[in-house]
């Protein structure tokens, strides 16, 4: 079981933090893009310790849940300060220019 779990964080750490797949050329960049991805991971690693998660793919879906939940209710604060759904939405997905 131990085995599984270090598969599926390696495949997120290719997959979702993009290590697998990136194009930047200078050494610089490549630096900072190491340096964030593990700044990530470092996050991911310590949310999973504080969770008890089984792997970094809950933690991640643990996230996004938060974020979610988040959004929704910025928005309906936003749709009671505003007393309109339709103004609400404006504000939050606002138009292309």
């Amino acid at each position: 079981m131990r085995r599984w779990a270090i598969e599926v964080d390696y495949l997120y750490l290719k997959t979702r933090l993009g290590l697998g797949d990136f194009r930047v050329r200078s050494m610089k960049d490549i630096e900072r893009y190491f340096m964030l991805t593990f700044l990530t991971l470092a996050y991911l690693a310590w949310r999973k310790e504080e969770e008890g998660a089984s792997s970094i793919y809950e933690v991640i879906a643990l996230h996004q849940q938060e974020q979610y939940e988040e959004i929704f209710q910025a928005f309906g604060r936003r749709i009671i300060k505003r007393q309109s759904i339709e103004l609400a939405l404006e504000e939050f997905l606002p138009k292309a220019v």
